[in-house]
C-alpha cells in the first residue's frame, strides 16, 4: 500500500496526462489536416498550371510536342495532332517516340523516306537521342516544315516545327524569275550580238569606201561630194563605234567576252590615247595634261580593253568640260598594282548622278553644250572591262566642280613608275 501523500498525488496526476495526450493527438490531427491541405492545394494548382499550359500550347500554330527522358510522349498541343493526324489513334501519354515515327514512315506519310525508310528511320532516331537538330522536311499533304529540338533540363526533349511552305513557294517563284530574267538577259545578249555582227559588216564597207572618196585617192572629186563623204565617213564611224560598244557589252553579259592578256609598255597606251584624243581637246580649248614619255613600266592585261577603259573615260571628260577646263591622265604605283587616274573640272555630278551613269543607257549631267549622240554605255564599259581583269573603279565627284575616276588594277605592274610622271601640255582652241 502506498503512503497516503503519494497516492493523492497520483490520482491527481491522471487527468493531467490525459489532457496532454488529448492536446497531442489534436495538434498532430491539426497538422495532418493542414499538409494534407497543402497537397490538396499543390495538386490543384499543379492541375491548373497543367491546364493553363495546354490551353497557352493550343492557341500555338506552331506543332510542339515534348517527350521525357525514356523518349515518351507527354505534352503535345492541337498543332502537333493536326500535323500528325494520319497517325492521331497512336498518339496519346507515354507513346514511343519510335513507335510514332514507325507509323509514319509505315504509312507513307514521310516523303523524305520514300525508298529507304530503315535508313531515314535510323537517322531521325539518332537525332532525337541527340537532342540537338535542325531539319526541313515535307509532308504528305505537300507541305514544307522545319524541325527543332532540345535537350531540355530534365533529359527529355522538346521538339517544335515551324511551317515554311510559304517561304518555300516564294523561293521557287524567285528561282523561276530569276532562271526567266536569265533566259531573257542571255537571248537580248545573243541577238545584240548577232545584229551587231550584221550590221558592222556592210558599215566597215560603207566607211572604206567614204574615206577612199573624201581623200580623192582614185582621182579628185567635186567639192560637195568631198564633203559629203567625209559627212558619210563621220556618221559611219560613229554608227560603228556604237555598234561595238553594243557589242561588247552584249559579249560580257553573255560571258562570252575573252582577255586577250599580254604585257606592254604604259607608253603604248598613252601614245595611243593622244593620237585618238588631242583633237577633241584641241576643239575645246582644254587644257590637257599627260604621263611623261619615255616610261619603261609594263603592264599585263588586254591592251584593247584597257585602251578602251581609258578612251571611254578620257572622252567623258573631255565631253563635260568647258573651254578653259583641265583634264588630266595620271598613273600611279601601289605595289605591283596600278592606278590610272582620269580626272577633269567639268560640270560634275552629285552622287545619286554618278551611280546612274553605271548603268547602261543612261546619261546624266546633260547640257545643251555637252549632249551628244550615244549609247551611254562608256562607265559601264568600263567598269566591266575593269573587273575582267580583276579590278575596281572608284568615282568621286562634286557638281561645279569636276570628276575623278580611278582605276586600280592589282598584281598586274612590271617596272616603275616614275615619281614625277606627268608632263604640261597646254593645247589652244584652234578658234
Amino acid at each position: 500500500m502506498l503512503p497516503p501523500g503519494i497516492a493523492a498525488e497520483k490520482e491527481t496526476s491522471w487527468p493531467l496526462i490525459v489532457a496532454l495526450l488529448i492536446f497531442a493527438l489534436t495538434c498532430f490531427l491539426a497538422l495532418a489536416l493542414y499538409f494534407r491541405q497543402i497537397s490538396i492545394d499543390e495538386a490543384v494548382a499543379a492541375r491548373v498550371a497543367e491546364t493553363r499550359l495546354h490551353e497557352a500550347l493550343n492557341a500555338l500554330d506552331t506543332p510542339f510536342a515534348y517527350f521525357d527522358e525514356d523518349n515518351r510522349l507527354r505534352i503535345w498541343n492541337n498543332a502537333y495532332l493536326e500535323m500528325h493526324a494520319g497517325i492521331s489513334d497512336l498518339i496519346r501519354d507515354g507513346a514511343p517516340y519510335e513507335d510514332l515515327l514507325r507509323a509514319l514512315v509505315g504509312r507513307g506519310l514521310a516523303k523524305n523516306a520514300v525508298g529507304q525508310e530503315e535508313g531515314y528511320i535510323a537517322e531521325r532516331l539518332r537525332q532525337h537521342r541527340e537532342g540537338d537538330f535542325r531539319g526541313e522536311r515535307q509532308l504528305s499533304n505537300g507541305r514544307w516544315v522545319t524541325s527543332r529540338k532540345m535537350r531540355a533540363g530534365d533529359g527529355g526533349v522538346v521538339a517544335i516545327w515551324t511551317d515554311v511552305t510559304r517561304l518555300k513557294e516564294q523561293q521557287a517563284e524567285l528561282i523561276r524569275a530569276r532562271n526567266s530574267a536569265e533566259d531573257a538577259s542571255k537571248a537580248k545578249s545573243e541577238f545584240l550580238a548577232n545584229m551587231s555582227h550584221e550590221l558592222r559588216t556592210p558599215l566597215n564597207a560603207i566607211n572604206g569606201f567614204s574615206e577612199v572618196i573624201s581623200q580623192q585617192l582614185f582621182g579628185p572629186v567635186p567639192d560637195r561630194y568631198r564633203v559629203y563623204a567625209r559627212d558619210i565617213n563621220a556618221s559611219g564611224n560613229l554608227l560603228l563605234s556604237l555598234i561595238n560598244d553594243i557589242l561588247d557589252l552584249s559579249k560580257v553579259e553573255a560571258g562570252a567576252l575573252e582577255l586577250d592578256e599580254q604585257e606592254f609598255p604604259l607608253e603604248r597606251l598613252v601614245v595611243n590615247l593622244r593620237r585618238m584624243v588631242e583633237a577633241r581637246g584641241q576643239d575645246k580649248g582644254l587644257d590637257m595634261r599627260w604621263p611623261v614619255t619615255g616610261m619603261q613600266t609594263q603592264i599585263k592585261g588586254d591592251f584593247r580593253l584597257l585602251l578602251q577603259v581609258l578612251l571611254n573615260l578620257l572622252s567623258n571628260a573631255i565631253k563635260f568640260t568647258g573651254e578653259g577646263g583641265e583634264v588630266s591622265l595620271e598613273f600611279r604605283r601601289d605595289g605591283t598594282g596600278l592606278e590610272m587616274i582620269v580626272a577633269d573640272t567639268g560640270i560634275g555630278m552629285t552622287q545619286a548622278e554618278a551611280q546612274e551613269a553605271m548603268q547602261p543607257f543612261i546619261q546624266v549631267g546633260v547640257t545643251s553644250e555637252s549632249q551628244s549622240e550615244g549609247t551611254d554605255l562608256g562607265l559601264p564599259l568600263v567598269q566591266k572591262f575593269v573587273e575582267l581583269h580583276g579590278g575596281e573603279i572608284e568615282v568621286e565627284s562634286t557638281p561645279g566642280e569636276g570628276t575623278t575616276v580611278t582605276v586600280r588594277l592589282f598584281d598586274r605592274v612590271r617596272g616603275d613608275v616614275p615619281e614625277s610622271a606627268r608632263e604640261d601640255i597646254r593645247i589652244v582652241s584652234s578658234g
